[in-house]
């Protein structure tokens, strides 16, 4: 249980201090610390796969995995209910007269001035 917690909390801390810092760090910076990160889950992956008592079982499992979730377009079912998701969350926030605006509107269309996080910001009142 302490797990979760702490798993939970550092999920929200990182995701607020991304969505509070983030724009304001260099794209370059951001790409640095993502690929830091990945590498990081990687050696991770790594150590626990050569501790493995019995590797063969993992290597199997990734490749069954990887057909199954191609053989079953997991990634594209995964892609459109995010994408679902997404919309249906920004539908409720975005509510009554702030749809037709002009922030909202923008962001919608992918063009500059607007974003969906801001003008859920805006909605919600910071």
């Amino acid at each position: 249980m302490t797990g979760t917690v702490l798993n939970v909390a550092s999920v929200l801390v990182g995701g607020s201090l991304g969505l509070a810092f983030g724009n304001r760090l260099p794209e370059r910076v951001r790409g640095t610390v993502t690929a830091a990160l990945g590498l990081f889950t990687l050696a991770i992956g790594v150590r626990l796969f050569l501790q493995s008592e019995e590797p063969i079982i993992a290597i199997g499992s990734l490749a069954l995995g990887g057909l199954l979730g191609e053989w079953w377009q997991l990634e594209d079912k995964l892609k459109s209910l995010g994408a679902g998701l997404e919309a249906r969350a920004f539908d409720r926030i975005c509510v009554g007269h702030v749809k037709p605006g002009g922030g909202t509107d923008r962001s919608q269309r992918g063009k500059p001035g607007g974003s969906r996080l801001g003008a859920g910001a805006v909605v919600r009142g910071g």
